[in-house]
């Protein structure tokens, strides 16, 4: 079985571009066999690793997906540089 936290990104990044409501999160916790606050807390987890953004709203929070951006070519040459440093070593 994945981890809450997996379960959790997985189900927000599904439901992209809508938010998921706090206390959706918190029923997905007990569903999956957890404590409601273990899932705000992978939750806020998830933020601080910048994979999700949370929105405050009077009272609750929702979380939503924070897809990748594309790199600029400049960030692409610059990690090539670094791959092919590390495969000379």
């Amino acid at each position: 079985m994945s981890s809450l936290k997996v379960i959790l990104y997985n189900k927000i990044r599904g439901a992209y571009p809508i938010p998921i409501h706090g206390g959706a999160i918190e029923k997905m916790s007990i569903d999956y066999g957890y404590k409601a606050s273990n899932g705000s807390r992978r939750c806020r987890e998830l933020v601080n690793m910048g994979l999700i953004e949370p929105i405050y709203e009077k009272g609750f929070v929702l979380y939503k997906w924070i897809p990748p951006k594309e790199k600029t070519f400049e960030e692409l040459e610059a990690e090539r540089q670094g791959l092919l440093i590390r495969a000379i070593q």
